[in-house]
């Protein structure tokens, strides 16, 4: 993450996350933490490319969902939880 502020819309995601945090619950602590991985890593490789907007970051993200239902990262319960959940934070 770069020194400056976050722009509005990564704030948002990284305190909705933090929300999730917050939960006794495994499944949502394990939800959040899966999520912040994937985000975190994405917002680094487009503030490195100088790409980080809000629609490109959506983008990014649902391309890594995809790509981890598809490889059998995550199993299709994982997989759905962690796709709702994605969706609330960018509601």
């Amino acid at each position: 993450m770069s020194t400056t502020a976050e722009p509005l819309y990564v704030q948002k995601i990284l305190d909705g996350l933090d929300a999730m945090m917050q939960s006794e619950d495994a499944d949502a602590l394990f939800i959040s933490g899966y999520l912040r991985g994937h985000v975190t890593l994405i917002i680094g490789r487009l503030e490195m490319d100088n790409e980080l907007d809000e629609q490109t970051l959506i983008n990014s993200m649902n391309k890594a969902l995809v790509t981890a239902r598809q490889s059998g990262e995550l199993s299709p319960q994982d997989a759905e939880f962690v796709e709702q959940a994605w969706a609330t934070l960018i509601d």
